[in-house]
């Protein structure tokens, strides 16, 4: 009896696992059909610009491309992690080094909306994980804190270690805090505020993608309101040894 009901069980399990394969692959292949007319898109525009110059018609069109290619990236990530069971390639690295360099590297957009950063990060900070996932992990984070300061605003990150943890933190002040759980800003396809998103850029799903991420490299992340129209983003790893013993 019992082998007969899991020989059933496998049966009607058997579509459901084949549609979601079907899905991914979709997904996967539709990703990178529509890169193609996007990477033509933007190079036609920028040819064009070469005859009559730079306008406000120009740049919305570069910039809707670049948020195409954004959630094109991340939906392609979601897939990629999915195909491969939320497994990833881990090895031994100091989160420090990576964590500072990204944080420079969003110095521009920062200064471009007046918005003051703190920083706090302290050495050796040893981790195993995968290191481009975790390099990802970062960027999506403070894209989405320098996406939803409020102008004038600050945003706070920190790296520092926890009883035997490595924790990172990215805090920003915004204009008003969302009506929903902090948990929910991680759903997909959510979006605080629609007006203020698509002005800024984003399509509600880089959050999920970081939670992903965290999730494949066995960290742990939360979002919290803290203080005053503030947000924090907190993501713990298991520290470990430089020799990853």
């Amino acid at each position: 009896m019992l082998v007969f009901v899991m020989l059933l069980s496998r049966k009607a399990i058997r579509p459901v696992a084949e549609n979601i394969e079907r899905q991914q692959q979709f997904v996967t292949n539709a990703g990178h059909e529509i890169k193609t007319p996007l990477a033509i898109i933007r190079s036609n525009t920028e040819a064009m610009e070469l005859y009559i110059g730079e306008n406000k018609w120009s740049r919305n069109i570069k910039g809707q491309v670049e948020r195409l290619n954004g959630l094109m990236n991340n939906l392609l990530i979601l897939a990629r992690m999915e195909e491969l069971g939320g497994e990833a390639r881990k090895e031994t690295f100091p989160l420090d080094g990576i964590f500072g360099r990204v944080v420079r590297e969003f110095a521009q957009p920062m200064e471009a909306r007046h918005i003051l950063v703190q920083t706090e990060i302290q050495p050796d900070m040893f981790i195993s994980a995968d290191q481009g996932q975790i390099e990802r992990l970062i960027v999506l984070l403070l894209d989405n804190a320098v996406k939803y300061t409020d102008e004038n605003g600050k945003i706070q990150v920190s790296l520092a270690r926890e009883a035997g943890l490595v924790q990172m933190r990215v805090q920003n002040s915004c204009e008003r805090l969302p009506d929903v759980a902090a948990d929910q800003l991680f759903d997909r396809f959510y979006r605080g505020d629609t007006a203020r998103t698509q002005k800024n850029g984003g399509y509600g799903i880089g959050l999920s993608v970081a939670r992903s991420i965290v999730w494949a490299n066995d960290g742990r992340i939360r979002a919290e309101y803290t203080g005053e129209n503030k947000i924090s983003f907190i993501v713990h790893f298991k520290s470990v040894p430089p020799d990853g013993t």
